[in-house]
């Protein structure tokens, strides 16, 4: 036993008093409590308790910037969840975007119709109304795409080519327009290339911009206009790629971080957001990425992400690729805002993306390539 003890010592250092799970084969289960206290448990019983004069936690390092690195997270609580299935009932609508609003499901739809805003009741996924068209007359849009609007009572809309921002009340049958942004100009006559935007404050915004060869990020003053910082990933394009594609990434933030998930690469990146300004901290992962390989060789690792006030949300598809079939359970890693992991929730099987409702405490999954008109509820269960 305590030669078991004296290897685990060895695989694990530098946690800072955070409770966390070891599993080991001989049955046993390694309870820290604290950063010198290891608690041993079996069958639900306590055998013994010893003082450890290592710390335990998961590997950890920092560069020369500063910046603390994990290889691999180990996860303190793991979970396997079963799914309902809910039908979108006869609507069809393809999900570009979504977001759950109290007890309303928003969802933007990918399919060129009459209307590609839909409002749905939860937990029912009953239409209640539509809104939206394309066009370029009044109130219309020619290319809509999704911000992340900060109140439940609001939600927002941005049009790249007329380089405008509206933000929306949220009401019982129809969407009110509360505010319009105007965007910079980057280039006299040139739309911002933005594919993210999210609110963080009544006026600072989050904006990500893909261009032809880097993303850059930039935290914004949308009353003002004033670019408060302008930031570039810390995951460096290897130059003799010909595309960005490997790099590709998801974002989330909330008022304290900001989270770069990388499609092809299995790495997160963490950010914090102090005084309005942007630092990394935390790299999960590695640098490894496919720019050795053809596209359609691909594997796929983090395909969505999100932040609220307590967690970080990552999904990961753990290296493997739904383009040829090769797919698997999808698993949903589960940080707190310091990047320390949590829990794994192992789903029972692949979804694209996914949302929250902390409301009713599920998480509501969607794999386009599969079903695009059912979604997937699983039980949320961390608190």
């Amino acid at each position: 036993m305590m030669k078991k003890l004296r290897k685990s010592k060895k695989m694990f250092s530098s946690i800072l008093g955070f409770v966390a799970t070891v599993r080991y084969s001989f049955g046993c289960c390694f309870l820290i409590t604290s950063p010198n206290m290891l608690l041993v448990v079996k069958s639900g019983h306590l055998i013994f308790l010893v003082s450890l004069f290592l710390t335990l936690g998961f590997q950890s390092c920092s560069n020369s910037s500063g910046v603390k690195s994990i290889e691999t997270p180990l996860f303190i609580y793991h979970s396997f969840e079963r799914a309902d299935s809910i039908k979108v009932r006869d609507l069809f609508i393809d999900v570009w975007n979504w977001s759950v609003k109290d007890d309303k499901m928003i969802i933007l739809s990918k399919q060129n119709r009459d209307y590609f805003l839909y409002v749905l009741s939860l937990p029912e996924f009953e239409l209640i109304y539509k809104y939206g068209t394309y066009g370029r007359g009044p109130n219309e849009f020619v290319a809509v795409n999704w911000l992340n609007a900060l109140s439940d009572g609001q939600i927002g809309l941005y049009d790249i080519p007329q380089k405008k921002m509206y933000m929306y009340d949220l009401m019982t049958d129809t969407l009110i327009l509360s505010k319009t942004f105007e965007f910079r100009e980057w280039i006299e006559n040139q739309a911002p290339p933005y594919t993210f935007i999210q609110q963080i404050e009544e006026s600072l915004f989050v904006l990500k911009a893909d261009m032809k060869e880097h993303t850059e990020v930039e935290m914004v003053n949308i009353e003002t206009g004033e670019v408060l910082q302008v930031f570039r990933p810390l995951l460096k394009r290897n130059r003799k790629t010909t595309t960005f594609a490997p790099y590709l990434f998801n974002i989330s933030a909330s008022n304290d971080v900001i989270v770069f998930a990388y499609n092809f690469v299995n790495r997160l990146e963490l950010y914090n957001i102090r005084d309005k300004k942007v630092t990394p901290f935390l790299i999960i992962g590695s640098n490894k990425d496919q720019a050795d390989k053809k596209i359609e060789d691909y594997v796929d690792y983090y395909t969505d992400v999100h932040c609220d006030n307590k967690y970080i949300y990552a999904l990961s598809q753990c290296g493997f690729s739904s383009q040829n079939g090769n797919v698997k359970n999808s698993v949903i890693e589960i940080y707190t805002l310091d990047g320390v992991p949590f829990k794994e929730i192992t789903i029972d099987r692949h979804i694209e993306f996914f949302t929250i409702d902390h409301k009713r405490n599920v998480i509501f999954g969607y794999d386009p390539n599969v079903d695009f008109d059912y979604v997937y509820v699983y039980n949320l269960c961390i608190d």
